[in-house]
């Protein structure tokens, strides 16, 4: 560390775990569904990652709008445990993030 500043995170290695299935259901639709978890248990966050046990669940789809052209879409909603910062003694209680995309592609 410089003088007079404090280390932010130390990062060490953990689990994370995440199952999916897809399914093409015709030529122009395809869907998606995955859940994942992270059994962190909050005791180690830092100011720059302040997560504890994490949990989401993402569904995305393709749609092919033209024969060359698709649209994706996707949303993703995801629980964060309750977490304390080591540095700061910052708190993070019943924190939930929902996060949707989008992306049309085309083919030439």
């Amino acid at each position: 560390t410089i003088a007079g500043l404090s280390q932010l995170s130390d990062f060490s290695d953990g689990e994370s775990y995440s199952l999916g299935v897809a399914r093409r259901l015709n030529d122009g639709l395809a869907v998606s569904l995955s859940y994942f978890i992270d059994p962190g248990d909050g005791d180690d966050a830092s100011e720059l990652a302040p997560t504890g046990t994490n949990r989401a669940l993402t569904a995305g789809a393709r749609v092919a709008i033209m024969d060359n052209a698709d649209l994706s879409l996707g949303a993703t909603w995801s629980q964060r445990g309750d977490a304390t910062t080591g540095s700061l003694g910052a708190e993070l209680t019943k924190s939930v993030v929902t996060t949707l995309g989008a992306k049309l592609s085309y083919k030439f």
